[in-house]
């Protein structure tokens, strides 16, 4: 069965808000932003292998997508149609909730990136939320676990299902099912960083930054980066992952 060695994350803002993103994911995960043309940049982060891509999309919102590195390409394809993926163009596909992801074939000698330090607090990008309607969220869960093979968790809180990544993949996937009240029909993603116990100072650096805050819940804050793409600072602690205290 082909495995999923790593995954990259994309990042779309639109053009306009383009460099500004860039340049904010960069600072907050400690990378060098190096050009790929005038409308693709990849996150090099200090230690590590890249996992962050930025991009320039001319559709007025911004978005986010998975790449996911294989061995066998092809035969991790096919198991994604299996799964129930629908081909989307060269290497692309989309999830039962339309979420959309690219299958490539993986790179050598990637390792995890280190959490990072900025002004003294500490924090790492390493998870995927994966946003789902409730009418689509057991079909999501089904189709990620089957397409990597990876064991279902259960989180402390009864909206959270995540998957148990290999320790090498640099970032985790963790679903999310939306209110029952949510009219979205598709399924969408935010990134989230584990902060630890420096999520209220971070939120001021990342304002500084250009970030905009949005609404506190039970063991994150949400914000939005200078393109109003969506994501979370956590309590997670940037190491282990999880929250050390209880909530």
């Amino acid at each position: 069965m082909p495995d999923v060695t790593w995954i990259r994350v994309q990042i779309e803002a639109p053009s306009e808000h383009f460099r500004a993103s860039t340049a904010f994911w960069a600072t907050v995960t400690g990378s060098t932003s190096v050009a790929r043309g005038d409308r693709t940049s990849t996150l090099e982060p200090p230690d590590g292998s890249a996992f962050v891509e930025s991009r320039a999309t001319d559709r007025l919102r911004w978005s986010l997508s998975l790449v996911l590195e294989t061995d066998d390409p092809p035969g991790l394809g096919e198991r994604a149609r299996e799964a129930g993926a629908r081909s989307a163009g060269h290497d692309g596909y989309r999830s039962p909730g339309d979420f959309r992801f690219h299958i490539v074939r993986t790179g050598e000698n990637l390792r995890r990136p280190a959490p990072f330090t900025l002004d003294g607090h500490t924090s790492r990008l390493d998870q995927v939320c994966v946003d789902c309607p409730p009418r689509i969220v057991g079909a999501e869960i089904e189709f990620w676990a089957r397409l990597t093979g990876w064991t279902v968790g259960r989180g402390a809180l009864p909206e959270f299902t995540w998957l148990a990544r290999p320790d090498v993949v640099p970032v985790r996937l963790l679903f999310q099912q939306l209110g029952e009240g949510h009219r979205g029909r598709r399924t969408r993603a935010h990134l989230d960083l584990a902060c630890g116990d420096a999520v209220d100072a971070l939120i001021g650096l990342h304002e500084s930054l250009g970030a905009t805050r949005g609404t506190r819940g039970r063991v994150w804050h949400t914000m939005s980066d200078p393109s109003g793409l969506s994501y979370c600072l956590t309590r997670r602690d940037p190491v282990s992952g999880v929250i050390e205290r209880p909530v």
